[in-house]
């Protein structure tokens, strides 16, 4: 998915909403709130095998944290918004 959204934005800076839908990693891009990194409430595990990652459709998120590697993990899910609807730039901001 990555490969595809350079490849596919290669030369511009506009937003695609049709590239958010799937699954996608957590990575630390920038600090959170605070200095912080991600917004933990549940902490997991620092397994090496555990991975954190969310699943977005076009208005829903679903958050993954592995406790016990796969088949142990927590999921959250809810209602995503843009907050600049109607901008195509990037980065875009959603709640």
């Amino acid at each position: 998915l990555i490969d595809n959204i350079v490849i596919l934005s290669r030369g511009t800076n506009s937003w695609d909403q049709n590239l958010l839908p799937g699954t996608w990693r957590v990575a630390y891009i920038r600090s959170g709130e605070g200095g912080g990194g991600l917004d933990r409430r549940i902490p997991f595990p620092e397994f090496s095998f555990n991975q954190s990652y969310q699943r977005f459709t076009l208005d829903t998120v679903t958050n993954i944290g592995e406790v016990l590697g796969p088949n142990v993990r927590v999921e959250v899910k809810g209602s995503l918004r843009e907050e600049n609807i109607g901008s195509n730039q990037v980065p875009k901001r959603f709640r």
